[in-house]
């Protein structure tokens, strides 16, 4: 890779469109230290895992799955459905 700065990433071994992808290291400046980080993260895979790790350039915009077709949006408060800010969420544990 020929970029200054990588991030290394889970994505779906089976690419599936409704797995969301995450940031697991960021601001990686080397990339032979990012070379090693991501073998010793891909070493932790089994065949047949439903995630696998990437390095990709730290500006890559990460798929976020489902959300990408859904609105997660409350309607009563504005937040994030899923979030521990919504309204419907505020009784829960």
């Amino acid at each position: 890779m020929t970029n200054s700065e990588w991030k290394i990433i889970t994505v779906s071994n089976f690419d599936l469109e409704s797995y969301r992808q995450q940031t697991v290291a960021e601001h990686i400046t080397s990339e032979n230290y990012g070379e090693i980080m991501l073998k010793a993260l891909q070493s932790t895979v089994k065949e047949g895992d439903p995630t696998w790790f990437k390095m990709v350039p730290q500006s890559k915009r990460l798929w976020l799955g489902m959300e990408e077709f859904v609105d997660t949006t409350c309607e009563s408060c504005g937040a994030d459905l899923f979030g521990k800010e919504c309204c419907l969420n505020s009784n829960i544990g």
